[in-house]
């Protein structure tokens, strides 16, 4: 059987609404959110149920990508989920994916669900996977800092 979800578990030292927060505002978005090798440098959000938002995403080269969708549900602090899309970046990177993503308390830290469902099965399932591992661990680092 053929995958077309990402699947991640992990948990992170943080109460669940410093956690959640950290979605929520341009300003942080711009301090952890990108693939490996990127990093967001701009930010436009409506954060409510059925706004849009848009992240510029600068690669190592220097060019951009944007990253852009629909907030289809927003339960503070519990759940979130989004559509994805992509702009500027080859056709193979192009398909449009759902993110959901539940949000538990754990004693003081919070463990995070993550699914990302494709319409077909992306050749970059791998990297796709890794790259939410990473901007999980960068989401981590910031919270230890802010």
């Amino acid at each position: 059987m053929t995958q077309n979800k990402v699947y991640l578990k992990r948990t992170l030292n943080h109460p669940i609404e410093r956690v959640f927060h950290a979605f929520t505002k341009p300003e942080y978005i711009t301090n952890w959110f990108g693939p490996i090798n990127t990093s967001t440098t701009h930010a436009d959000m409506e954060f409510v149920e059925g706004g849009q938002y848009r992240f510029q995403i600068k690669k190592q080269d220097n060019s951009f990508f944007y990253m852009q969708g629909t907030y289809q549900s927003i339960i503070p602090p519990t759940h979130l989920s989004f559509t994805v899309s992509y702009e500027g970046l080859s056709d193979a990177m192009l398909m449009t994916s759902i993110v959901s993503i539940n949000f538990t308390s754990k004693g003081t830290g919070t463990e995070i669900s993550l699914v990302q469902s494709f319409e077909s099965v992306p050749k970059d399932l791998e990297r796709r996977t890794q790259s939410w591992e990473h901007m999980l661990e960068r989401l981590n680092e910031m919270l230890k800092i802010s």
